[in-house]
């Protein structure tokens, strides 16, 4: 079993991969899960956290955050799902809280990342402590 996960993690990090839109959920505003076409040939989801961004949270901490959390998630589906080409992906590690993969993920050669910051629907983060959308 540990010399699965480690030839798991190996392939996972080595390479750009992509899928198609039909196989990506959005969880949230940072996250999305790759369905099928998944490089780690399991039947689980794959999440990816998309890397350098903080979206604000569907079960926030205010009427302000959640709703600004389900117009992230809005905006992200339909960036993913009107996507017409492959959906690019480049894993850079395991997220800090385990589970899901950090990886910049680009939509029709567009950086998610990107476009989420300059809709307004996310903040750069790089591990600090997170600033409240409540504010």
């Amino acid at each position: 079993m540990k010399y699965k996960i480690i030839a798991i993690s190996l392939f996972l990090f080595a390479s750009s991969s992509y899928a198609y839109a039909s196989d990506f959920k959005v969880i949230d505003g940072d996250t999305i899960a790759i369905l099928n076409n998944k490089p780690d040939l399991s039947n689980l989801p794959l999440s990816i956290r998309i890397l350098d961004i903080d979206a604000p949270e569907i079960k926030g901490k205010c009427d302000l955050e959640k709703a600004k959390a389900q117009e992230a998630k809005l905006f992200l589906e339909g960036l993913v799902n009107n996507s017409k080409n492959k959906i690019t992906y480049k894993i850079a590690g395991w997220d800090k809280y385990g589970g899901r993969v950090l990886g910049n993920v680009f939509v029709n050669g567009k950086n998610l990342s990107e476009l989420m910051i300059a809709k307004g629907l996310a903040r750069k983060y790089h591990g600090e402590a997170k600033s409240s959308w409540c504010d």
